[in-house]
């Protein structure tokens, strides 16, 4: 995503800035998909010899905030990286959307 964000930048090629902003918006939703589906995965399939087993409990982290499990308190929050890349690929889309209602304007 970095050399073809580069590459656009050198080329100014719209339709391929148009791709990227796409591309952006499916990874990040993929890998929100795929990072729920993990702890999904983590928290319902646990060893059946596992010495603590509370029926009609699993432990399922939280992607965001905090939650209790008995007596541990499990808390996940982003970090500066998150938001980095959420900034980044905000941009990213928000300038390709300026650039296609600039071009819509003047055709």
């Amino acid at each position: 995503m970095i050399f073809l964000g580069l590459l656009i930048a050198v080329t100014g090629n719209t339709k391929l800035l148009y791709a990227w902003a796409v591309l952006i918006v499916i990874i990040g939703i993929a890998s929100l998909i795929d990072f729920w589906w993990w702890e999904y995965d983590y928290g319902h399939n646990l060893n059946p010899h596992a010495p603590i087993k509370i029926p009609g409990m699993a432990y399922q982290p939280p992607m965001f905030g905090c939650k209790n499990l008995l007596n541990f308190r499990a808390c996940a929050f982003p970090s500066t990286g998150t938001y980095l890349l959420a900034v980044s690929g905000a941009l990213g889309v928000i300038s390709a959307v300026i650039e296609f209602f600039r071009r819509r304007k003047t055709q």
